[in-house]
Order: C-alpha cells, then structure tokens, then sequence
C-alpha cells in the first residue's frame, strides 16, 4: 500500500466498481485498518472472514489482489483450503475469479500466494539492508529529533544528521545527574513537568521516557541497529557530537541494572497495595511488609526496613482503617478532566482520534521519505490524500462543535457534588487491586509513627 499508494478507500472503491459491473451483491466488508498482514492471528477481520465463511453466510470473496487476505503461503493455504471446504470462490479485480478447486486455478493460487510472500521478504531485507548501511555510516536511523539534538538536512553530503541542542543538551545530563543522586524515574519525571519542561514532540514526561534517555547510547556518541536476531545487532561511531561522558552513561545504567526489583515476590500485591507510598516517621526508611501462611489481609504486617528504628509493626487491616478515616475530611477538587468523564462527546474523540492517526501517519511516510524507502512522487501523492482527508475530518469536527455538551455552573456543581460524596465510603467497596490503583494514582506519601499516620496527597491541599 505505501509503495503502490493504493489506500483502502482507493481499494473499496476499486471493488465496489467491479461488483457493480458484475453484478456483485455485497452483503459485508471486511476493513482491518492499521494491522499488519503478516499475523493473521492478530486480524479480527479476517477471523471474521473465515467464521462467516464457514457459517455459509457468504459465497465469494472479492479482494484487491491475493497479497490483501494474506502475506504468506502458510495463511493462503489455510484460506484456500477454508474456500474450498464450503463452496466459496475467490475473485480479484485484477484475474477475476480464481478458481480453486481446479488443478489451474490452485496452481495459479499457489504462486500469486508465493510472490505476495517474496515481496514481504524482499522489502523487510531492503528495510533492513537500508538501515545496517546508515548505522555503518555512522548515521542515526530515526528521522524524528531525540531529545538533546536536532535534525537537519546537510546539502553538501546529501544525508540528515544530528546537531546538539544547547538548552536540551544541559537538561538531559541534568537527567543523567538526578538519577545517580539517588532520584527515581517517576521523581525525575515530575520534576521535569512542574517545571514546565517540554518533551521534544509534546505529550507528558513519563518513567518509560526517562528510561529511554538514560540506556540511549547516541548520547554518547553511538549508533546502534538491533536486529531480530542476536547475532545481527552491532553499533558504530555516529557523526554526532557527544553530550554525555562516557564514566557518567556507565555508571548510571549499573544503577539501573541495582535498582531493577526481584520478580518473584514473596507477598501477593493486592494484599499490600500500600508498600510503595510507606515511610518510618522516625528514620524515614521503606516499610517492607510481611505475612503469615494465612495469605490474606489480616496477616500483613508492615516492618521498617531499618532493624534499629524504634518504629513497631503495623498491621495492614489496622493502616486501612486509618487511612479510611482520613479520606472522610478529603475534599474533592473541582477538575475539568474528571467532570467531562461524566460528558463525554463520543463522536467529536472519534474524530479526533482518527485526526491523531493520520498525523501519525505522516510521520511514518516523512521517515520512509528520508530513509530513502520512498520515491518524493510517491511521498507527495500520498501527502496529498493525507491532507484530503484531514480536510474532511475537520470539516466533520467543526460540525460536532456545535453538538457537544456545555458544562455550565449546575452542571459542575451537580457533578461535583456526585463525586465528593462519601469517598471512604466508595473506597471501601472497591477491590484490592483498584484500591492500589487509588493509592498510587492520588497518595504520594504516608508516614507511620507509632501513634498516628500522615497521608501526603498527589495534590495541594489534601484536595484530590
């Protein structure tokens, strides 16, 4: 479809034609938008092709060409064999009817089915080659900027390169520098946000984000491919400039490889759900928490990590009481994200996220472009039918502004007071594993001393 620039609408369009003209009826279409064809395992629509199929709902397939049911001979004999088990024949628009069950048309079938799959092979080894050959040379493989650098086009040796970013450069060793001072990823994330700090292509600092600045080995000085396979993963000299000290990457990714947690663990989740947030009042140490054969709440108890603080165990069933009644005196902040959960304007996200996708999209088609996968004829057609129909979707949104739900003071208000009625009480009939999910999304903290505990909300003001 990239190389061809034949869109699925281009394709329905195409079919759609050609039952007109022989007098097709349609009773369905199967569209799988944005799934690869290679697994059909993971084709919803193609699953319900063949259980419709099998169901004898349909009697003839009509598709673009074969390669459009599937990529390799394994998945075309299964469909031909599924064909040819309930009497239903296959057509495309560019052979017309093929037809199965004679020794021809299987024949015929057979090598359509190995060149759709040679062509998939051909191109994943030109892909491949492509970029083993930018990483020999010294070049980074993603068009998209990395945080620290930006990308330009160099005129003089035809190729894109990395130049450094000043401002970006001193916030990622900033980064660097955090995480060996004892900072965690969320913390650094956090840090990064509340200070207005922006991401190189929007969206939210996250702990996933942070990981993959501080293991990037083009900070210093490294290009690197990562083959399917073991032996086909290497790296090289980039033409970059580094900004991280070599000392400083390697000692922050053996922390890395310290601080990452043992798997097996000794205590179901649900039955501590409290562990992460826990501090000793006295020393300010971890609580770990331990229990019993019983293997239930009543047996939990939490420790502090330090043997010679004076703080005493505390039973978790005790804890959650506590902190039940301390959610009685939080009040619920108004929050505009929280009140449109309750006025939701399903049409205008679909749009919306169908706006994202074709955004997304371009991006794919400028790093084919500038990988050289792409002809600039074929980037700029389909640049052009990327625009029409971002036309489109936003002719179809400014329709849905009109439609979407004003929340006005009663509406905020009602809803406000829905949300912040008896939050213990709700708190209560939750599970084990959404209360974790309660306690890690809103508490940043709780102390225990030997008396009392202290909650420390995610926001100001204990207001949620």
């Amino acid at each position: 479809q990239v190389l061809e620039g034949k869109s699925l609408e281009w394709q329905e369009h195409e079919l759609m034609e050609y039952a007109r003209l022989h007098n097709l009826n349609v009773v369905d279409k199967y569209i799988e938008r944005g799934v690869s064809g290679e697994n059909f395992k993971k084709r919803p629509q193609f699953t319900r092709l063949l259980n419709d199929v099998k169901k004898g709902k349909i009697n003839n397939i009509l598709v673009y060409k074969v390669d459009r049911l599937g990529r390799s001979v394994e998945t075309n004999s299964i469909i031909c064999k599924t064909l040819i088990d309930n009497n239903c024949t296959l057509t495309t628009s560019a052979f017309g009817v093929i037809e199965l069950e004679t020794a021809f048309g299987s024949f015929m079938y057979n090598i359509l089915s190995a060149l759709s799959q040679f062509e998939v092979d051909n191109l994943s080894e030109r892909v491949s080659s492509g970029k083993k050959q930018r990483v020999r040379d010294g070049l980074y493989l993603n068009s998209y900027n990395v945080y620290g650098y930006d990308s330009y086009y160099d005129v003089y040796c035809g190729e894109r390169l990395l130049r450094v970013n000043d401002y970006e450069c001193n916030i990622v060793n900033e980064i660097f520098n955090m995480y060996l001072n004892g900072y965690s990823m969320n913390k650094i994330a956090e840090y990064l946000t509340d200070n207005n700090v922006q991401c190189k292509r929007g969206g939210n600092w996250c702990q996933s984000t942070i990981y993959q600045i501080l293991t990037n080995r083009l900070y210093i000085g490294k290009v690197v491919y990562n083959g399917k396979k073991k032996c086909d993963q290497f790296e090289n000299d980039g033409r970059h400039q580094a900004i991280v000290s070599l000392d400083l990457f390697e000692k922050v990714n053996d922390l890395i490889q310290k601080r990452k947690r043992d798997t097996t663990k000794k205590y179901p989740n649900e039955y501590s759900y409290f562990t992460p947030v826990l501090k000793c009042c006295y020393c300010n140490s971890t609580l770990k928490p331990k229990q019993t054969k019983a293997k239930d709440k009543n047996s939990v108890r939490y420790y502090c990590k330090n043997k010679d603080c004076i703080l005493k165990s505390i039973k978790h069933i005790n804890l959650e009481d506590s902190f039940i009644n301390k959610l009685a005196d939080v009040k619920i902040n108004y929050d505009e994200k929280v009140v449109k959960q309750f006025c939701s304007n399903d049409d205008y996200d679909i749009v919306l996220n169908s706006l994202n996708k074709i955004k997304q999209k371009e991006k794919e088609l400028y790093d084919l472009f500038s990988n050289n996968l792409i002809t600039k004829d074929n980037y700029v057609e389909m640049l052009n039918t990327s625009n029409i129909k971002k036309n489109k979707f936003n002719d179809i949104l400014e329709n849905l502004k009109d439609k979407i739900i004003i929340l006005d003071d009663n509406i905020k208000n009602n809803i406000l007071n829905m949300l912040n009625k008896k939050l213990s009480f709700n708190f209560q009939k939750l599970n084990d594993i959404d209360k974790m999910a309660f306690i890690n999304l809103f508490v940043d903290e709780i102390k225990v001393d030997n008396d009392r505990i202290d909650i420390a909300f995610k926001t100001k003001d204990n207001e949620v």
